[in-house]
C-alpha cells in the first residue's frame, strides 16, 4: 500500500477513535449490565463504542507505523495530526452539529495548506 494512502487511512482512523469517545459511556455500561445482564442488546450496544476505540485505534497506529516506515517521521506526524484535525473539524461541523467560528476555520485551512506543501514538497 502507498505510504501516503496508508497516512491519509491513519488520519481518517485517528479520528473514528477520537469521535468514538463521544460515545463511550463506563456509568451507562454499568447501569445496562446491572439491569439487562451481559447478554442483552442494550449491554453490547454500550460495550460497542469501546470495541470501536479499541479497534480504531489500532487500525491507526499500524496504518500511521507503516506510512512512517517510507516518510520521515516529523513530515509523517504533522500530516497524520493536520489531516486528522481538518477532518474532525468537518465531521464535529456536519455530525456532531458544533459551531465553529470565521477565524478558527482560517488556521485550519493554514492547516491544510501546510499539509499539502509537505506533501508537494516530500521526495
Amino acid at each position: 500500500m502507498n505510504a501516503w494512502f496508508s497516512l491519509f487511512l491513519a488520519s481518517f482512523f485517528e479520528v473514528l477513535w477520537a469521535s468514538s469517545l463521544k460515545f463511550m459511556s463506563v456509568k451507562k455500561l454499568k447501569q445496562n449490565y446491572k439491569d439487562h445482564g451481559l447478554f442483552t442488546k442494550l449491554t453490547l450496544f454500550s460495550i460497542l463504542p469501546f470495541i470501536t476505540y479499541g479497534l480504531f485505534g489500532v487500525t491507526n497506529v499500524t496504518l500511521f507505523s507503516a506510512a512512517s516506515k517510507v516518510i520521515a517521521l516529523t513530515i509523517a506526524y504533522s500530516v497524520w495530526m493536520g489531516l486528522a484535525l481538518v477532518i474532525q473539524t468537518l465531521v464535529d461541523i456536519f455530525y456532531f452539529k458544533e459551531s465553529i467560528y470565521t477565524k478558527q476555520l482560517f488556521f485550519i485551512f493554514l492547516v491544510l495548506i501546510g499539509v499539502v506543501g509537505l506533501k508537494w514538497n516530500t521526495p
